[in-house]
């Protein structure tokens, strides 16, 4: 069970709206299983009621009462009282919450989460508005990474804005107890406890007089309704008797006051039309609100007119309510009279209802819960891009252990493939992007480095003093040159060692660093292909043609395949090949091209770049066999090759190269052949091998479609989870 502890650094019980959402998601957390805890300061209030009773909440969570001062100051002075008792308080709430030692502190004060900040790790923060003035706490909490409620997009947007990231901050709109506002009473017998009219036509505003809440709009709009009488509920003492002095003289017009929360339901059944007239005046109205009056209203079963701002667009729209131009009592009158006299009003009505089953304080509760409880892993790679190597591999794995209960962020080299942070440099710029990266690390449950250099240098630089556990992913020629290199061996070296949990892509990837490293413990998780991609029929073709996919360049062994090709011609005249790949290296390229021009075969060999997945998928359907000669060239090597299993998926045979990763990527002799590297004849005799021999091909096909099968992503992805959760346990 989660201790959670939950700050709230203002008075309890409170008219306020705050109390209302405190205390129902206490409760809503203590459901979700939670040992919760509120912690608030002992304040004079003048409200004696029992919190629980109050609220009409249960008894499933503890109240924590921490003595404080509370002092006034007269005039303007009081003001300076206000800013005292608050940083005051809020120190002895962190002081206590550091004693109970909880798995969660949540808090929706910035003078809370500001000082618990430097202490306490596990810090959740609810935001409700945004305001430049706090930009100091802003500030802290985006260079911690701590997690951000807010309750609209508009929110959302704002903290992104300063450079808070998008993983870190869930959108979680106020809730309702739907049984306490849906409740089994007539119209008439709720305006009878409430001691309404029971013939009139009713139309109602329960909540606060702020200007912003508009319900003097409202009250200006009900001079055009005579025979209907107005009733606002709710409002602090002074501003309930500023509103009596405004509009107390309307005939129509009845001002409550406040009221205890536990009758409100009552008020709301008794109503014919609710009404929720906020104001574009102010930001807090426009853009930042999510008024819990509105699930109130729609839980109610009640038509409801509301003004149209951007806020209140997120829950309600012209399907479920009666939307009308702000600040306009005369709009605003007119949707009012469309609501008592439409027929549709029912449809909306019932819309309201069911719309309203998934803004509860039990789903919204679990969905913070969830949020919070979700292990954040940054991992530090190339770029995304599922068109390379790199990028599938790094996207693959994230999409699917995203699945399990994992956040990612990605920390990049290169902008290309799903979204991340572009932060990382090589050479002398790895020390500038281990500074950057920290800010990262912080709230990170583990860092994930895919190679050695630059990212698991980086990793292991950033990571200095915060011992977030490391795992580095030892992919292929970048986890072997740097050990090369005296420039980066004894950085590599300490990477290396740094790490929690080494894998190697391939057994000849971990033994060339073992070689080189003399490090033992490292584990062996090829690479997994995801087969709804790739799995599927062999098609028809015209044509009989050999399939190469991968980047021109000379480790990829094109100016081995190409003669090798021309060989296979000769004995398979109908035979023809097609190279996809990216065409960066143009000097390669044309080399290639004048080695196709001087054999003659040029009208045999095409060359494609930038294909989309789908035309990719097609020309693995079409193909006849699969061949990549790849060699190891400076130290550069095939870690793996993915590729191989992506042509498995499709039913082809394959040719690769004996000496590198590929063997690991390739079942020899049984669904294709593995050849020497660098060796043509023996490279185009596989290929003969394979098409000349029907039988061998068909053999070779259904053993590819089933290696596939064995490498399934999900497979590998079980296979990390558990690296993660050994690591986190």
């Amino acid at each position: 069970m989660k201790k959670l502890l939950y700050i709230l650094n203002q008075r309890m019980p409170t008219e306020k709206a705050y109390g209302i959402q405190v205390a129902n998601m206490c409760s809503a957390f203590a459901a979700q299983g939670c040992a919760v805890e509120l912690v608030i300061p002992a304040r004079n209030t003048r409200l004696k009621d029992n919190l629980y009773s109050y609220y009409g909440v249960p008894e499933t969570f503890a109240v924590r009462r921490i003595s404080t001062l509370d002092f006034y100051l007269p005039g303007i002075l009081d003001r300076l009282a206000f800013l005292g008792k608050q940083w005051l308080s809020a120190w002895k709430l962190v002081r206590h919450a550091l004693e109970q030692k909880p798995d969660i502190i949540y808090t929706r004060d910035e003078s809370v989460a500001w000082l618990a900040s430097w202490t306490i790790r596990k810090l959740c923060f609810e935001a409700h508005t945004f305001s430049r003035n706090r930009m100091l706490v802003y500030r802290r909490l985006r260079k911690l990474g701590v997690r951000v409620i807010v309750i609209n997009n508009a929110l959302k947007r704002e903290f992104e804005k300063i450079g808070m990231l998008s993983e870190l901050i869930l959108v979680s709109p106020d809730g309702v107890d739907i049984s306490k506002f849906d409740i089994p009473i007539t119209q008439e017998a709720a305006r009878q406890k409430v001691e309404l009219p029971l013939t009139d036509k009713i139309v109602m505003y329960t909540g606060h007089l702020f200007p912003w809440k508009g319900a003097n709009v409202l009250a200006q709009a009900a001079r055009e309704f005579p025979g209907v009488l107005f009733v606002f509920v709710g409002g602090m003492p002074v501003d309930v008797e500023n509103f009596r002095k405004q509009f107390g003289g309307q005939p129509n017009i009845r001002i409550i006051g406040q009221r205890p929360y536990t009758q409100i339901p009552y008020y709301l059944k008794a109503a014919d039309v609710l009404v929720l007239p906020n104001t574009s005046g102010e930001a807090i109205s426009k853009s930042y609100t999510s008024p819990l009056k509105l699930f109130e209203y729609m839980a109610s079963n009640r038509p409801i007119v509301a003004s149209d701002l951007s806020s209140i667009r997120e829950v309600l729209n012209e399907q479920n309510a009666y939307i009308v131009k702000p600040d306009d009592p005369c709009t605003l009158a007119n949707g009012i009279r469309q609501a008592l006299s439409d027929s549709d009003s029912v449809k909306l009505t019932k819309k309201a209802r069911s719309d309203v089953e998934q803004y509860t304080w039990s789903i919204r509760a679990a969905g913070v819960i969830s949020f919070l409880l979700r292990k954040h892993i940054v991992i530090l790679t190339l770029d995304t891009d599922p068109k390379g190597g790199y990028g599938r591999y790094a996207s693959e794995l994230a999409s699917g252990i995203s699945q399990n209960g994992y956040d990612i962020l990605f920390l990049k080299e290169r902008g290309s493939g799903q979204s991340g942070v572009v932060c990382l440099k090589r050479r002398f710029g790895m020390f500038l992007s281990a500074w950057k990266v920290r800010k990262y690390f912080r709230q990170a449950d583990i860092v994930h480095a895919l190679d050695v250099y630059p990212y698991g240098i980086i990793a292991w630089l950033g990571n200095i003093f915060l011992n977030r556990p490391l795992v580095l992913t030892l992919q292929g020629t970048y986890s072997i040159t740097p050990f090369y290199n005296p420039k980066t061996r004894w950085l590599a070296c300490h990477a290396l060692q740094a790490a929690q949990y080494r894998i190697a892509i391939s057994q000849f990837t971990k033994k060339s660093v073992q070689n080189i490293t003399a490090t033992e413990d490292i584990e062996v998780i090829n690479h997994g292909i995801d087969l709804g991609r790739f799995e599927r029929q062999r098609k028809s073709s015209d044509k009989k043609f050999i399939l190469s996919v991968g980047a021109l360049k000379p480790r990829k062994g094109y100016h081995i395949a190409i003669p090798a090709f021309a060989l296979a011609k000769e004995k398979v005249p109908d035979l023809e090949y097609i190279i996809v790949g990216d065409q960066q290296d143009q000097s390669y390229y044309q080399k290639l091209r004048a080695l196709v021009q001087e054999l003659r075969i040029f009208e045999a060999v095409c060359f494609k770049s930038h294909i989309t997945d789908q035309e990719l998928a097609d020309l693995y359907a079409q193909a006849y066999l699969f061949l990549l000669p790849s060699i190891n060239y400076s130290h550069h090597i095939e870690g793996f090759g993915l590729v191989f299993l992506e042509a498995a998926a499709a039913g082809l045979p394959v040719i690769g190269t004996l000496g590198n990763g590929i063997e690991d990527a390739v079942h020899n002799g049984v669904n294709g052949l593995l050849v020497e590297q660098g060796d043509i004849n023996q490279t185009a005799q596989a290929i003969v091998n394979i098409v000349g021999d029907p039988d061998r091909w068909q053999k070779m096909s259904a053993a590819s479609y089933a290696w596939a099968r064995q490498h399934d992503l999900s497979q590998v992805l079980a296979r990390y989870d558990t690296v993660y959760r050994q690591l986190l346990s």
